[in-house]
């Protein structure tokens, strides 16, 4: 008769989870929890948590090529670049490596 009745309990508890139902008795206090947990939070209605940074990368980029923003680290990027430049250390551009130079390749 025992095994009858944990065979029940257990499909009813089964049954709970699989359709979410309570699985253990619950007072009504502890049942307005519950409640709570079903509801739909309201932080999901939020529009966006993340600001809109690429925009703000494109607004800054042509506030410094108006000139009205000053970026110091993109400054210093530039100078090092004009700098590698000027001394020949600038990558080549596709189909001038070296490997095409030895070949005999695309000349201008």
């Amino acid at each position: 008769m025992s095994v009858e009745l944990n065979a029940a309990k257990r499909l009813a508890r089964l049954g709970a989870r699989v359709f979410g139902g309570v699985v253990r008795k619950t007072t009504p206090q502890d049942y307005k929890v519950v409640k709570l947990f079903a509801q739909r939070p309201w932080q999901r209605d939020l529009p966006n948590w993340y600001p809109p940074i690429q925009q703000y990368n494109t607004l800054l980029l042509r506030l410094r090529h108006l000139g009205l923003y000053v970026d110091e680290h993109l400054d210093f990027q530039d100078a090092m670049d004009t700098q590698r430049r000027a001394r020949g250390k600038a990558p080549t551009k596709k189909g001038e490596g070296k490997r095409a130079t030895k070949k005999g390749g695309k000349k201008k």
